[in-house]
């Protein structure tokens, strides 16, 4: 039968064959990685910092604080091209505020991974295909008050890694929901005698039944769920000078491979996640994932942005670090970053990410 070269070499395909020792696996790794240009340049950091019009989907709930009455952006990277020409990445979010305090969210995320070239075994030429990902999401957020915001996105994920039979065991495409919740939290604090703000945001990210990529098979791939905490304290007046500050912590809430062949439910997944490392406090310690960043903007118009991403290679994203600037004219924006890493073991490596966002005031 058909036999797909590549796909023997390359990690970020390797989720239908988990490696081993005490490694998590999971479907649709690049739900992991952020959306935006802006958040990419601070290390994936800035969950708890107040969006723009070309980041609105790091934390649902504090789009309840956004401006403008409606927005959109679309982000575009180039991935790895030095290896597939056509491997590209893209994301497409956009909102309404339907009042004051309640915002409507929607987006469209697509990672193709290029054309690969089928061959059997007498190496004759069985054409090509296009793996590719999607993920498509409608969300609300609602504030109460003028500090605290909750927020939730219902996601229709779809994986079409490779739809063709493989021995006796017939490959179909993936397909599941999942379900994003977030919560929202600032404060008003004065340092250096100058009023500056702190916030922090709880979001608990891809909550959703396992996915099944074989037809009659018991085997099934756990969504990447994520606990994310974050926390940003800002500096300065944003009319002339400020300094954003941020700091994000996550754990993947996925069962380690060491969990055993009887797979747990879902929620006894995520439950046993906190626990079930064979090298115990230890082992759980690596599934942890740190981000910092920071962001300085001049007058509203001009963004400079440096950020440290730290996840260990068991979780499958890898550590970068990465430099960003934005520019506002109007109410258009443009943001771009630059994703450094080790090309084995960080997803986005060596990268460039474009954001291009529109905003319509009230």
């Amino acid at each position: 039968m058909a036999t797909l070269l590549i796909f023997s070499s390359m990690s970020v395909l390797a989720q239908l064959n988990s490696s081993s020792g005490d490694k998590i696996t999971y479907a649709i790794p690049f739900v992991l990685v952020s959306t935006d240009a802006r958040t990419s340049a601070m290390g994936d950091a800035g969950a708890a910092i107040l969006p723009l019009p070309t980041s609105v989907g790091v934390c649902l709930a504090k789009n309840a604080f956004l401006e403008d009455k409606a927005g959109f952006n679309m982000t575009y990277t180039p991935w790895l091209t030095q290896l597939i020409k056509d491997r590209r990445l893209m994301n497409l979010d956009g909102y309404y505020k339907i009042s004051k305090s309640a915002t409507l969210t929607g987006s469209l995320s697509y990672l193709s991974y290029g054309q690969f070239d089928l061959i059997d075994d007498n190496k004759f030429s069985k054409g090509s295909i296009n793996p590719a990902e999607y993920v498509g999401a409608l969300g609300v957020s609602k504030s109460f008050g003028a500090s605290f915001a909750l927020g939730t996105n219902i996601k229709y994920i779809h994986s079409n890694l490779y739809s063709a039979s493989e021995g006796t065991a017939a490959v179909q495409s993936g397909n599941a929901f999942a379900v994003d919740i977030s919560s929202f939290h600032r404060a008003e604090v004065w340092l250096f005698n100058k009023p500056s703000h702190l916030a922090f945001s709880l979001n608990i990210l891809n909550i959703g039944p396992k996915m099944a990529y074989y037809f009659n098979s018991e085997q099934r791939y756990f969504l990447p769920t994520t606990l994310k905490i974050g926390s940003s304290l800002s500096f300065g007046d944003k009319d002339e000078n400020e300094l954003n500050i941020a700091f994000d912590v996550l754990k993947m809430l996925v069962p380690s491979q060491f969990a055993g062949a009887e797979q747990p439910s879902v929620l006894k997944g995520i439950l046993s996640s906190f626990s079930d490392s064979k090298d115990g406090f230890t082992g759980e310690l690596k599934e942890v994932g740190i981000s910092i960043g920071a962001e300085y903007i001049y007058k509203r118009n001009i963004a400079f942005r440096g950020g440290y991403n730290y996840r260990n290679t068991i979780t499958g994203v890898g550590s970068f670090l990465s430099v960003g600037f934005g520019f506002k004219y109007k109410q258009a924006a443009f943001d771009l970053s630059y994703v450094t890493g080790n090309t084995q073991n960080a997803f986005l490596s060596d990268t460039l990410r474009f954001t291009l966002g529109y905003s319509i005031p009230n």
